[in-house]
């Protein structure tokens, strides 16, 4: 008759561990957020030197008035570092730009806002789509 605190092996009949199943979920959930966030703050930190660059702002500059290192800010363009969000918070805000999370089903409603308020009639700007629909499919 098997323990019940046995190695994890579950014998014919018996109740598969539990804890052993819950760590395997807890880790696939976890590289599959990891990722996900990878890829969002990869498009967020494209988007933000689209803008520093389209307002004809030098890195040098964007950190001064962030209050960065210019080479906090080359090395969070070029994806040397993973940067924290205050980093991209200050470099948002020099830019005239904010940062905002928008939960999935309420974003349909947000960009028809946005196109009401922009007068746009189609969406044509990367920034406003969800990273869902471009890449993590």
């Amino acid at each position: 008759m098997p323990s019940q605190y046995g190695s994890g092996m579950a014998a014919c009949g018996d109740r598969p561990d539990r804890r052993r199943r819950s760590a395997a979920v807890t880790t696939r959930l976890h590289r599959a957020t990891k990722s996900i966030l990878i890829r969002m703050t990869s498009e967020l930190i494209t988007t933000l030197a689209q803008a520093r660059k389209a307002a004809r702002i030098t890195q040098a500059d964007l950190a001064e008035r962030a209050g960065l290192s210019r080479m906090a800010v080359q090395r969070t363009e070029t994806g040397d570092v993973d940067p924290r969000f205050s980093t991209l918070q200050e470099m948002a805000r020099v830019l005239n730009m904010e940062l905002v999370a928008v939960p999935a089903e309420l974003h349909a409603q947000v960009l028809a806002l946005i196109q009401t308020q922009t007068g746009r009639a189609h969406a044509t700007d990367s920034s406003v789509q969800p990273v869902a629909d471009r890449n993590c499919r």
